[in-house]
C-alpha cells in the first residue's frame, strides 16, 4: 500500500489528474486486488483506474486471470 501511496500526486485535482493501477496480476496469489481497493477508499480523491486481469461475470462479479470463482463484491463501476 505505501508503495501506491508513494506514487500518487502530492497535491492530487480531481478536475485534471487520474490514477492508473497496472499490472495487478503481479500479486496473485498473495494480494487480492478487492484488498488493495478497499484499502485505497477514502485516501484517493481523484478518479482511479485499476486495470484488472480477468473476466466479467454478471453485472457486478469478476473472475481473477480466469482461475479464481467470481466474487460479486466489487461497488466500483466496472467498464
Amino acid at each position: 500500500m505505501d508503495l501506491v501511496a508513494a506514487q500518487m500526486p502530492h497535491d492530487p485535482d480531481p478536475l485534471s489528474d487520474i490514477v492508473f493501477i497496472q499490472r495487478t496480476g503481479a500479486l496473485f496469489p498473495v494480494y487480492r486486488t478487492f484488498s488493495l481497493l478497499e484499502q485505497l477508499k477514502g485516501r484517493v480523491t481523484v478518479p482511479t483506474i485499476l486495470f484488472y486481469p480477468g473476466d466479467l461475470d454478471g453485472a457486478a462479479g469478476l473472475r481473477f486471470m480466469g482461475v479464481l470463482a467470481a466474487e460479486h463484491n466489487y461497488r466500483p463501476k466496472i467498464f
